[in-house]
């Protein structure tokens, strides 16, 4: 997501990610994941995202792509109870 620096401030960014969750909950997804910068990591964490604690691989055309970076890769439940697995998480889809 990105708001252009003369909308910065005005809760833009809020009200998409709030939209979008809404959205994602609905349509039945156990999770959400996103990937971002790290100085971004406390927009998604007021939206109850957390950091993936391990590195992330997604599927790519040229091969598994490792996401590593601290706060690149964030997670949170759209169901209760639903969790990321420990270690090593694998995102199975193209492309990114």
């Amino acid at each position: 997501m990105i708001v252009t620096a003369s909308h910065r401030g005005r809760g833009f960014g809020q009200r998409v990610i709030s939209e979008a969750l809404s959205r994602a909950e609905a349509m039945g997804p156990e999770i959400a994941m996103l990937f971002c910068r790290a100085e971004n990591a406390g927009l998604y964490r007021r939206h109850g995202f957390a950091e993936v604690p391990g590195p992330v691989l997604v599927d790519q055309p040229d091969g598994i792509l490792e996401i590593s970076r601290p706060g690149a890769t964030m997670w949170r439940p759209l169901k209760a109870g639903a969790r990321i697995p420990d270690g090593i998480v694998k995102v199975n889809a193209l492309p990114f």
